[in-house]
């Protein structure tokens, strides 16, 4: 719940602010992202192995810079 009462997803709130890419390392948040149009790098972590559409695993920092700025 927020200050306000009113009860939102990770999704909602990066939607809301018109955020265009999100780096996570929680799956339910990427998701909620993705299942938004929200562009998502899921940093690799034993919590979250798999393939998951719409979502982009890295491995590093530095590869997420790579694909961010070629991209």
């Amino acid at each position: 719940m927020s200050l306000s009462g009113e009860t939102q997803t990770k999704g909602e709130v990066c939607k809301k602010l018109n955020i265009e890419l999100m780096i996570d390392d929680h799956l339910k948040y990427a998701n909620q992202c993705a299942e938004i149009g929200i562009n998502v790098y899921l940093l690799n972590c034993p919590w979250n192995k798999g393939d998951f559409p719409g979502i982009k695993r890295v491995y590093s920092w530095q590869d997420l810079i790579q694909l961010v700025t070629t991209e």
